[in-house]
């Protein structure tokens, strides 16, 4: 865990309304938009704590910003 980091990716889009981005799917992002290492992480936290502890110690010990709610899906 590095922080925040902030990429540009290209979206292309069709005029059906649909679109994609290709790096999307390299980086391992899904429509949720955690990487497969964070919701290792968001797991494991989880199933350790409550959810709402589980938040603040994901900010304490990895600077991993989320809510609970994220933790409980």
């Amino acid at each position: 865990m590095v922080g925040d980091v902030t990429v540009s990716r290209r979206y292309f889009a069709c005029d059906c309304g649909e679109g994609r981005s290709p790096m999307d799917a390299w980086a391992g992002i899904g429509p949720r938009t955690l990487s497969e290492h964070a919701r290792r992480v968001i797991t494991l936290a989880g199933t350790t704590w409550s959810f709402e502890q589980a938040a603040v110690k994901l900010k304490q010990l990895c600077q991993m910003q989320t809510s609970n709610d994220t933790v409980r899906a």
